[in-house]
């Protein structure tokens, strides 16, 4: 691929060589501080990388400038959808763009399409059936992609033109380039679908935005006159036509941060009209031309525009940083590509650049283009918007202090009665440390969960639509791993969102989130491992008594001590620290100390295992007792007296489980989701484990108990697997090793948790 600009920083900064190895686009290399603005994070990665059973070939992006090709979810999982002559298919990535999964075919029809995808992680892909005149037909995906439904029909006798899609929870719109007039409204999740006429006025080149803080909808219309519209019913009223100056050949993006609310729209010329939708008033911005099909745009709530454009052969990138007043000098991309379609992760401000070359598709990932200090994006959230599968539910935004200094935390509200939140924000967020904000609600209603932290304010649109409401529960299809693993999973240990598995065999097999490459398994650590332990986002192994690690790194997780470079026997991680205990009965500790949890006790000797909660530890020695320390708010640590005959210990979010000689179990500490609430038959016990406010037991004939909190319904164990040899538990999901080598994942589906699968890209080991 072409060379890249180096993106001179405007300041000078300190020439310090950095001794880090990091991998770099599927590559080892040797980080170091240099004056630049910007580095590819990950670079020229292919999309198109297989097509059914072979290579893709003839693959396009074309209609870019007209047409959605590259979405974000709100949690930050990148899709990509390109065509060619064997169907549209559509490739995710769940590690910012570092490697993308194998794409899936959403249809035979070798024609254009567009993407879309509600806050939920619901994909849409709509489509004219035939290069003339044809049916428009839409599919769904709501398992991220893996599968797509059957297609479902808009409209038929449709011009050849592209249809244009805006998802809003539950409902959904579309419109066509021409005559541009008549919206197509669902109002459940694309099963049906009926028309509104709008205006009078035909266009070529139309687009449908939604707001996501107000509901609004807004269409945008180009021909000799250019108009826009806007509705406040979800579809039901229309304004009158408004009229603007214009720009033919446009694609654009609207952004609403509360108190600015604008549509910018371009072309191949070089205005880009930025419409307020406040006070209706139109200005033009200088932006560089561009050739047809080739412009792209979008903007976030923070005031970053981005616009993608082709001068000649190659691509190119401009940015804005104050809502659209003014833009950068373009900035080479990519040298002899066609056609891009930009976008923004909205989690972290990745500028995300898709764009076609040579009959393939590729992706280029910027880090920091947006960022910086006093950027809105020095504060992290896992979740862009909240959308309720079913009442009920809970979900967990993670808020992430990127900056070097403490943020102070001066409100988190909902602007509604309707949902409920819980959070463990304290009075300050310290550099590089995560606090989270729990949502739930039980009644159809959409309000806004508004974040000031830092002077940085995020609007999290919160949402339970039509169709969730109209379901009591969740319905759970748990999902296996493809076929049987030749070996049965020794230990498993489940992260937020990654599972790491030991197999029998002394090899590791791994899943999931990956943006700290905590699912990336590196070359030191595939075969011969002992044990194995996990964090909130980071891995240990331990090989040949030396404790290896993986993933994150903010609070020293894996910075080991080095004595536990040798002698050790097992390990154990906890939200942010690591254990370990050696051959003569002595723990280790290491990783985040806010709560004392790596502190080990005076004269703490003759331990036969250990375990961790998030912020606590716990030892088992020899004589049966338990020692704890480290977080005790809920009572965690405050062990139960008299209790002995222990043989196994585990620790969850903010309690403890300890297994007994007899089969029985006992739990203490946090108990406000019935984590600490022991069934009275959970007898005959083999095996416990505990996660976020649950807990489980794995009986010697093979049956598993759950109690405690089931909000992404990991406790919902299918009848028919009863021949089960261990089970797990993490923060939202469930993992169970089935004796016929099978791994079934219960519980929050997202992140690809729920599809196993060894990632290819390595992580940086440790030591």
């Amino acid at each position: 691929m072409a060379s890249k600009n180096k993106w001179i920083a405007p300041v000078t900064l300190l020439l310090l060589v950095v001794a880090l190895v990091v991998p770099q686009n599927g590559k080892w290399s040797i980080a170091r501080a240099e004056s630049r603005v910007l580095t590819a994070l990950n670079d020229s990665i292919q999309v198109d990388i297989s097509c059914g059973t072979g290579p893709c070939t003839g693959s396009t992006i074309a209609t870019a400038s007209r047409t959605r090709k590259l979405v974000v979810s709100s949690t930050g999982v990148i899709f990509a959808l390109f065509w060619n002559p064997s169907g549209i298919w559509v490739a995710k990535s769940t590690n910012r763009g570092a490697t993308f999964a194998a794409p899936t075919r959403v249809t035979t029809t070798a024609f254009d399409g567009e993407m879309s995808i509600s806050a939920d992680g619901t994909l849409y892909v709509i489509w004219r059936e035939s290069g003339g005149i044809g049916s428009y037909q839409i599919s769904k995906s709501t398992n991220a992609g893996t599968t797509w439904g059957a297609p479902i029909t808009i409209s038929t006798g449709g011009v050849p033109v592209p249809m244009h899609m805006a998802v809003d929870g539950d409902y959904l719109y579309a419109i066509p380039d021409y005559p541009g007039w008549i919206v197509h409204v669902s109002s459940d999740a694309g099963a049906t679908w009926t028309e509104k006429t709008i205006g009078t006025t035909g266009s070529v080149f139309t687009s449908i935005y939604i707001d996501p803080l107000t509901h609004a909808i807004y269409v945008f219309r180009s021909a000799y006159l250019d108009t826009w519209q806007t509705s406040a019913d979800r579809g039901t009223t229309w304004s009158a036509e408004k009229f603007y100056t214009g720009v033919p050949y446009f694609i654009g993006a609207l952004t609403n941060n509360g108190t600015n609310k604008y549509v910018y729209v371009a072309g191949r010329d070089s205005n880009l009209e930025r419409v307020n939708l406040t006070d209706e008033t139109v200005d033009t911005k200088i932006v560089v031309a561009t050739d047809t099909d080739t412009r792209s745009l979008a903007a976030d709530s923070c005031g970053n525009v981005i616009s993608g454009n082709k001068t000649g052969s190659d691509l190119y990138l401009q940015y804005s940083t104050d809502s659209g007043s003014t833009f950068s000098a373009t900035e080479l991309v990519e040298a002899g590509a066609d056609r891009s379609s930009a976008s923004i992760d909205y989690t972290n401000g990745d500028v995300l650049y898709l764009y076609e070359k040579a009959g393939h598709v590729y992706l280029s990932t910027y880090a920091g283009l947006l960022g910086g200090a006093g950027s809105c994006y020095a504060l992290n959230i896992s979740r862009t918007a909240v959308e309720f599968t079913h009442p009920g539910e809970e979900q967990v935004i993670t808020l992430k202090n990127t900056s070097t200094s403490p943020m102070t935390v001066s409100s988190i509200t909902l602007n509604g009665t309707a949902f409920t939140k819980a959070t463990t924000c304290k009075a300050t967020i310290p550099a590089g440390v995560s606090c989270t904000v729990t949502i739930s609600g039980k009644t159809i209603a959409s309000e806004l969960l508004i974040v000031v932290i830092g002077g940085i304010t995020k609007i999290i649109p919160v949402n339970l639509g039509v169709i969730a409401g109209s379901r009591p529960t969740a319905t759970v299809v748990p999902l296996l791993t493809p076929s049987p693993i030749p070996f049965l999973m020794q230990k498993g240990a489940v992260g937020a969102s990654f599972v790491l598995g030991l197999l029998q065999n002394k090899t590791l097999v791994s899943w999931g989130m990956n943006r700290e490459f905590q699912s990336s398994i590196p070359p030191c650590c595939g075969s011969g491992i002992d044990d194995i332990a996990v964090g909130t986002n980071f891995a240990l192994a331990l090989k040949g008594g030396k404790v290896y690690g993986w993933g994150a790194n903010t609070l020293k997780q894996i910075t080991f001590p080095a004595t536990a470079g040798k002698d050790i026997v097992s390990i154990a991680a906890g939200g942010s620290h690591g254990m370990a205990l050696t051959k003569n009965g002595l723990v280790i500790a290491w990783g985040n100390a806010g709560h004392k949890q790596t502190t080990i006790p005076n004269g703490l000797k003759g331990v036969v295992s250990i375990a961790a909660g998030k912020a606590h530890s716990l030892a088992l020695k020899s004589n049966g007792t338990v020692v704890a320390w480290g977080a005790n708010e809920s009572g965690q640590t405050k062990v139960p007296v008299g209790l002995k005959t222990v043989v196994q210990v585990a620790g969850g979010l903010n309690h403890t489980v300890a297994l007994k000689r007899d089969g029985t179990v006992v739990a203490w500490g946090g108990n406000a989701k019935g984590q600490s609430a022991v069934p009275s038959n959970a007898k005959d016990i083999k095996q416990i484990s505990a996660g976020n406010q649950f807990s489980l037991a794995v009986r010697n004939d093979g049956i598993v108990f759950g109690w405690g909190s089931n909000n992404y319904n990991q406790l919902f164990i299918p009848a028919e697997y009863t021949d089960i040899n261990n089970a797990y538990a993490g923060y939202s999901n469930t993992i169970l090793g089935l004796r016929n080598g099978r791994i079934i994942v219960l519980g929050d589906q997202s992140n690809d948790v729920g599809a196993s699968r060894t990632p290819t890209k390595s992580a940086t080991p440790t030591p």
